[in-house]
This record gives structure tokens, C-alpha cells and sequence, in this order.
């Protein structure tokens, strides 16, 4: 007897094999006149053929559901990227100036200090991000971070959904 792992491991088989244990459950229903021809067909598909199509069945839910969540995701992502677009331009002159100083450079890279409190805020909502994980302290009441613009907002900028 199988285990609940087992089962769990089962169900969560990549949508390929869910499309093609639904194709083939298919074809096994579709054929039940061509298995009665053959001798003892009709037999062997009586045997087997509620539990074909409750595998079937539970094929066609599980690829409906990863089809669902697929584009339910994908809706998510856009109404997230939307959102912020809209915090970057409902935010304070101050911020935008960063941002602008930031996109005007050619590799988008500027170090800034890092108790910039306007460049944690804005790490914080994920405009900026940090474009090195190490740098040299050179005077330790000055530390210095290189940022980054992060490219959902460099795409924003070009195609004129974030006005600076």
C-alpha cells in the first residue's frame, strides 16, 4: 500500500506527464469499439475502463489547475509591476532625483552612502538594489555602497510609465 509521500510525489508529476496519461486515457475510451472486436477485449475493458477514466479525469483537473495558477500568476506579477510603477511615481521628489541620477549613468551604478536613508526606502520597494555584495572601506565614517537601478525600472522608464 503506497504511501501518503508516495501519492503526493505522484500528483505532483511535471504537466507533461499529466497531458500524456490524458491523451492515452483518451485514446483508451475513445477506442472501447475497437476493444470489443478483439477477443476478449470487451472483457478487459470492462475490468479497467472506470478506473482509465477516473485517471483521465484527474489528469484533466490537475492540467486545468496548473493552467489556471499559470495565468494567475502572470496576473499577479503584472498588477505587482503596476503597483510599483505607481509608488514610483507617487513618491517624493527627493527619491525621483536618485532614481534620475541613477538612469542618466551609462551602466545605471552609483555608490552611495549607506545610511542614505531615501536609498534604503528605496531598496526597500525594490527600485534599487545592491550592485555588489563587498566593498573596500576606505574610511570607516564614510561607508559607501555601489546601487543599482533594478531593470523592471530602467524598462519602466524607457517606455514612459515612470515620469521622473
Amino acid at each position: 500500500m503506497g504511501t501518503i509521500k508516495e501519492a503526493k510525489e505522484f500528483l505532483l508529476l511535471p504537466n507533461k506527464y499529466w497531458a500524456s496519461i490524458a491523451l492515452a486515457g483518451t485514446v483508451i475510451l475513445i477506442g472501447k469499439p475497437i476493444a470489443k472486436n478483439f477477443k476478449g477485449g470487451s472483457r478487459l475493458y470492462d475490468m479497467i475502463g472506470i478506473w482509465v477514466f477516473v485517471i483521465t479525469i484527474v489528469a484533466y483537473a490537475i492540467l486545468l489547475v496548473s493552467l489556471l495558477l499559470h495565468y494567475w500568476e502572470r496576473l499577479m506579477l503584472k498588477l505587482a509591476i503596476r503597483n510599483a510603477i505607481k509608488a514610483v511615481n507617487d513618491m517624493g521628489e527627493d527619491k525621483k532625483i536618485i532614481i534620475r541620477k541613477l538612469y542618466e549613468k551609462q551602466d545605471h551604478v552609483i555608490e552611495f552612502p549607506i545610511a542614505n536613508q531615501q536609498v534604503l526606502q528605496l531598496t526597500a520597494m525594490k527600485v534599487l538594489a545592491l550592485a555588489t555584495s563587498c566593498t573596500p572601506v576606505i574610511d570607516p565614517s564614510d561607508i559607501r555602497w555601489k546601487y543599482t537601478l533594478n531593470p523592471w525600472v530602467i524598462t519602466a522608464i524607457e517606455s514612459g510609465k515612470i515620469k521622473l
